[in-house]
């Protein structure tokens, strides 16, 4: 966990609504690779990005999101 930053990144400057920017590995690294290539990896990473999408709203809009 490298934390929270901010900055102006090209792919985020110009949008019309928030964004961010997920950067879930290095693929530069052997571990990482291997871990974001496999099926099992691939999975935990998508549910740890939703979980963050329902917790954001949550939190934000104070609201119920069912599964």
């Amino acid at each position: 966990n490298r934390g929270i930053r901010q900055a102006e990144f090209r792919v985020l400057k110009n949008s019309m609504m928030p964004g961010v920017l997920i950067e879930m590995a290095y693929l530069s690294n052997i571990n990482n690779e291997k871990y974001i290539m496999s099926e099992a990896g691939q999975n935990a990473i998508a549910e740890a990005i939703y979980q963050a999408i329902i917790k954001y709203f949550s939190k934000t809009y104070l609201i119920s999101i069912e599964e």
